[in-house]
């Protein structure tokens, strides 16, 4: 299944940048982003998301006793962070993940290749300082209707920091199947690996935590 999973992010992103080695199975996106959350962070930690996102993410953090900062994005600006923004709201606190969707979630926005990538020559310059995670909420990525948008992967290759989480949930109506995935770097794979245990029924306990969070009442701003 990694091997298959590799095969179709290279072929999705026009690169040949991940192997099985750079691919881990989860009980979907969820699985994989509460994997990361206990593979890189601990109670104490704090994430910094650029909303909208899937608001339950937030909430397992905080159930993980973790805290969680929302970035401010406004309408005129779609709703995108601006890099200014984003780069003086990294800089306020002591981050350890910071979480982006793309394309965003539930409006659709996608960012601007170039915009994408200075948020992450961002995040970049900040790790020069402290180790910080960037995890891809790319969920709806397959979904987008401008996939040249999406198809950045090459320049991935740039960012050893970067986890980019997916499933097959949205992209092939498999909900049921509970196929989901992360492609990141082989050292933070073997990163997560070693400190998750990769036991299945942990999964699905976390899943089962996710299950009863109580996301918080944002999304009207959104969807107005």
């Amino acid at each position: 299944v990694r091997k298959a999973l590799a095969r179709l992010e290279n072929a999705r992103l026009g690169t040949d940048l991940y192997s099985i080695d750079n691919v881990m199975v989860t009980l979907g996106a969820t699985g994989a982003t509460s994997m990361i959350y206990k593979g890189f962070l601990r109670p104490g930690s704090r994430l910094l998301m650029i909303p909208p996102i899937y608001y339950v993410f937030a909430g397992a953090a905080e159930q993980l006793g973790m805290t969680v900062d929302m970035m401010d994005v406004v309408r005129e600006n779609d709703f995108l962070p601006t890099v200014d923004a984003f780069e003086a709201a990294l800089n306020r606190h002591d981050y350890d993940l910071v979480l982006i969707t793309n394309p965003t979630y539930p409006i659709g926005r996608v960012y601007p290749p170039e915009l994408l990538f200075e948020v992450l020559d961002c995040i970049a310059a900040y790790n020069r300082k402290r180790p910080c995670i960037a995890v891809l909420d790319e969920v709806y990525a397959q979904l987008a209707f401008d996939q040249d948008k999406i198809r950045y992967g090459p320049h991935l290759a740039d960012y050893d920091f970067v986890v980019r989480t997916n499933s097959m949930s949205k992209s092939l109506g498999t909900a049921g199947l509970r196929l989901g995935y992360f492609c990141a770097h082989p050292r933070l794979c073997e990163h997560v690996h070693e400190g998750t245990g990769w036991r299945v029924m942990d999964f699905l306990n976390d899943l089962g935590d996710l299950e009863y969070g109580t996301p918080p009442p944002v999304f009207g701003p959104y969807v107005e």
